[in-house]
C-alpha cells in the first residue's frame, strides 16, 4: 500500500477473518533518503460476533386463542434450531423448538389456556461465527370482557312517554357498559325499534335479526373464556317477550338459539320487562 500526502495508507484488498483468534500482520517500510526502515507487528483479536431475538408477534394476546409466537434472529441465519422454554402463569414450563426459516424468522403455535403473564426464553446454541444467545420475552395475555347483544323493542316513538324512557335506561345501559371497558364498536351489538334515533344501534329489532345478533354477530367470538351478555328491554305478556306489538320471543326459541353457541360458554340474561321471571 502507498500512503497519501498526509503519510496515511489503505490496504485495499480485503481480509476474510474466519477464524476466532489472534490474527498476526507485520508492517514493513522498506525506508528511504529519510526515513529509516521500519517494521511493527500489528495483531487482530477475531471473537465471535453476537445474535440477537426479537419479538415480531404482539406481547399481548386475549386468553383462549391459539397465539402464534413469531421472532427472529438477527444478523439472517437460516436453518437454525432455537430452544424454547415457555413458563405458564402456574409456574408449568412448556419446552418446545422450532427452526429458523429463510428469513431467520421462527414460528411457534401456543394454546393460552391462562390468563396472565407468560416467559418466552429463546435459546440459541451459536455456531463458529456467532457466540451463544438466551433472551426472554413477556406476553401478556388477558381476558376479554366478553360480549354483549342489547335489544331495545316493544316500544317507539309513535308512543313518546314509554318511548322516551325506554330509550333513557337503554342508553344508560350502553354508557354503563362502555364505562366498564366495553368497546362500542367491537364488544356490543345494539338493536333498537328506532336505530335512526338511537345512538349507538346497529339495527332494527327483529327476531331475524336479534337472532343474527346471538348466532352470527356473537356465535364465532364467544367461548368458554369469552362470555356472552344479552340484555332485552320491552314488555313481558305472560311468559313472552314483545319484540313488536305481533311479535313475540318464546323461551323455548331462545334456548334453541343460545344452544347453537359453543358449550361452556358463560352466559348471563338481563330481562328488563314486567313478569320478567315468567319469561326465564
Amino acid at each position: 500500500a502507498n500512503t497519501d500526502q498526509q503519510g496515511r495508507y489503505q490496504i485495499k484488498a480485503p481480509i476474510q477473518l474466519d477464524e476466532v483468534g489472534n490474527w498476526t500482520a507485520q508492517l514493513n517500510f522498506a525506508g528511504n533518503d529519510q526515513l529509516a526502515p521500519s517494521q511493527r507487528p500489528w495483531t487482530i483479536k477475531v471473537e465471535k460476533a453476537l445474535v440477537e431475538f426479537s419479538l415480531l408477534s404482539p406481547a399481548e394476546a386475549e386468553l383462549g386463542v391459539s397465539y402464534q409466537l413469531e421472532m427472529a434472529l438477527d444478523p439472517k441465519l437460516a436453518g437454525q434450531l432455537v430452544q424454547l422454554k415457555v413458563l405458564r402463569p402456574d409456574d408449568q414450563l412448556i419446552n418446545l423448538s422450532a427452526t429458523t426459516q429463510a428469513e431467520s424468522t421462527l414460528q411457534q403455535s401456543l394454546q393460552l389456556e391462562l390468563a396472565g403473564n407468560w416467559t418466552i426464553t429463546a435459546s440459541w446454541a451459536g455456531n463458529d461465527y456467532y457466540q451463544a444467545q438466551s433472551q426472554t420475552f413477556q406476553l401478556n395475555v388477558v381476558k376479554q370482557f366478553g360480549k354483549v347483544v342489547m335489544a331495545l323493542a316493544g316500544s317507539d316513538p309513535s308512543r313518546e312517554s314509554e318511548w322516551r324512557k325506554f330509550q333513557t335506561v337503554a342508553q344508560l345501559v350502553h354508557q354503563t357498559l362502555v364505562s366498564r371497558r366495553f368497546d362500542a364498536e367491537e364488544d356490543i351489538y345494539f338493536l333498537s325499534t328506532a336505530p335512526n334515533q338511537t345512538a349507538n344501534a346497529d339495527g332494527q329489532t327483529t327476531l331475524e335479526n336479534l337472532q343474527f345478533a346471538i348466532n352470527s354477530w356473537a356465535g364465532p367470538q364467544v367461548n368458554a373464556n369469552v362470555p356472552l351478555y344479552l340484555y332485552l328491554l320491552s314488555h313481558n305478556l305472560e311468559d313472552k317477550f314483545v319484540i313488536q306489538p305481533d311479535v313475540f320471543l318464546s323461551p323455548t326459541q331462545l334456548d334453541l338459539w343460545l344452544d347453537q353457541l359453543p358449550e361452556e360458554t358463560p352466559i348471563t340474561i338481563i330481562i328488563e320487562a314486567c313478569y320478567s321471571g315468567n319469561f326465564i
